[in-house]
């Protein structure tokens, strides 16, 4: 039995990573979407396909401008399959066709390490991972997925026995496998970290042909240091952020110290809450969802103090695999986790779901031995009874997100009813009513927003989020001041209502005209 579930246990687990997620076929292009692809020139066909390499991710030339985003190999997929199709169908049927690939991979090398039970069960739990739908709802969210897949092809062709010629024919297809994974996206740039891990662990403890367990790190690492080289003489496409980038969204941006200490350890505790609990899944996110804490006790502290708790785990284990060669993929793990973790440098997004595909994959591995153990042990009836009941609460959620990706209007709705305080998604809410024709709920979005970014960086909790369920728009209009808890609130109404004619939100601005002239009647009717 365990020999065929062993070899068919990866593709159990495409089978089910294909199928789960068939209902986002139906999906339109969204979001970043149509920047990435209907408004990128190689995409739509208005330049040759070379030109996805000298082009960032969002279509313009590297060197007119700043752009934290180059993936050229991600960009070219889009562009071969839109010249097929202009229909988004095919964009996500591809999407679905990696992601169940990438399953099957971690799968594979879960099983390196775990009993095919354990194998299989570390690579159902990846697949159903909710926190992953960005990354297969999303056209764009592909790049996250064809670098982790490529990534794990590259970890393949180092671990598979090979001698002579074999053998260099594979760490060269690893190192061109990390080409192609880095080409695809940036977040898998420190791979070679991973491997070196994993090859000091093999050199430690198996003491054979050192050389050869820690040359495909060091290929990898060539490589990665010739990107960086490259990235770092194209002003353009510099790794970190701009003088000018106002910290909207990535508010770790400017900390240093406890401060940014404890806000990285708090946005490995949100990664950690929802890619557990994921009930509160969002398009992005951002400030003001989201706020780094300023004390070991104060607000966001616990999440602070769930982030220290799972890297003094990730180090254990670290320490446990040095000692006597079990584990190690925890602290793999972690290394994975460092860049989208903001450790090494500062990304534009505080947390963002898609990022999560890359440390969940190495998680999935390490957990994988401890699965088998309790699938194999005495109570292993009743940990398959509560293991099928949450995998299939997962599979629920996987499905219900896949359809929040639909459109842009289900996808903002579905984010503000999870993450209401989030100032990116508010803002992204208003242009939509705005473009509408609905300029009331408009200029509710705007007020909102504009009250969160005065607020930055104080956490933002204010009556307004829970009255959108409780209040009417009309009433939650002339008590905006009150609901927000602005200190001045006409001075507030007046700031808001220039800046709306200032954008030429002319329709909004008459909205906040009124409520201005609304409220000094009332005012004038108070004996």
């Amino acid at each position: 039995m365990s020999a065929p579930l062993s070899r068919l246990g990866p593709w159990v687990v495409f089978f089910v990573a294909a199928v789960i997620y068939l209902p986002a076929l139906g999906g339109d292009y969204v979001f970043d979407d149509r920047k990435a692809l209907l408004e990128h020139p190689v995409v739509m066909g208005e330049a040759v396909l070379w030109e996805t390499f000298v082009r960032e991710f969002w279509g313009q030339r590297v060197d007119e401008g700043w752009s934290s985003s180059y993936r050229p190999i991600t960009t070219l997929t889009f562009a071969i399959e839109q010249r097929l199709t202009p229909a988004p169908w095919l964009h996500l049927a591809v999407n679905i066709l990696f992601y169940a690939v990438t399953c099957a991979l971690v799968t594979r090398a879960a099983r390196r390490v775990a009993s095919p039970a354990g194998a299989l069960a570390a690579g159902l739990a990846f697949a159903l991972l909710p926190i992953h739908v960005e990354n297969v709802a999303s056209i764009v969210g592909r790049a996250d997925t064809l670098a982790v897949l490529a990534c794990l092809v590259a970890y393949e062709l180092t671990v598979i026995p090979a001698h002579g010629w074999r053998w260099v024919a594979c760490v060269f297809g690893a190192t061109l496998a990390y080409a192609v994974g880095l080409l695809s996206k940036e977040t898998v740039a420190l791979f070679p970290a991973v491997l070196a891990w994993l090859g000091g662990l093999a050199v430690l403890h198996e003491r054979p042909r050192p050389w050869a367990k820690l040359l495909p790190a060091i290929t990898t690492g060539l490589v990665g240091l010739a990107y960086l080289g490259a990235r770092a003489r194209l002003e353009a496409l510099s790794l970190g952020l701009p003088d000018n980038f106002v910290p909207g969204q990535n508010q770790l941006d400017g900390l240093s110290g406890w401060p940014r200490l404890l806000g990285n350890l708090a946005a490995l505790g949100h990664y950690v809450e929802i890619t557990l609990v994921p009930l509160r899944l969002c398009v992005e996110h951002t400030y003001a969802d989201i706020v780094p804490p300023t004390s070991l006790w104060g607000a966001g502290a616990a999440h602070a103090w769930l982030g220290f708790f799972l890297i003094f785990l990730a180090l254990l284990d670290g320490v446990r695999a040095v000692r006597d060669r079990r584990g190690g993929y925890g602290m793999a793990a972690l290394l994975a986790y460092a860049l989208v973790g903001h450790w090494v440098i500062p990304l534009v997004v505080i947390v963002a779901e898609r990022l999560a595909l890359w440390p969940t994959a190495w998680l999935a591995i390490a957990l994988a031995p401890a699965l088998g153990r309790l699938l194999s042990g005495p109570s292993r009836r009743y940990f398959i009874a509560g293991g099928s009941v949450v995998l299939a609460l997962m599979t629920t959620r996987v499905v219900v997100r896949s359809l929040d990706w639909r459109n842009n209007e289900t996808l903002i709705g579905s984010s503000l009813r999870m993450c209401p305080a989030t100032v990116h998604t508010r803002v992204q809410r208003a242009h939509q009513a705005k473009e509408a024709g609905r300029a009331k709920e408009a200029a509710w979005h705007f007020a909102v927003a504009a009250a969160a970014r005065q607020r930055f960086p104080a956490p933002f909790d204010v009556p307004a989020l829970e009255a959108e369920r409780t209040m009417p728009l009309e009433e939650r209009l002339l008590a905006i001041p009150e609901l927000l808890e602005v200190e001045h609130p006409t001075g507030f109404l007046v700031g808001l209502r220039n800046y709306l004619a200032s954008q030429g939100a002319h329709a909004e601005a008459a909205v906040v005209e009124r409520v201005l002239q609304a409220r000094a009647t009332l005012q004038r009717r108070v004996p």
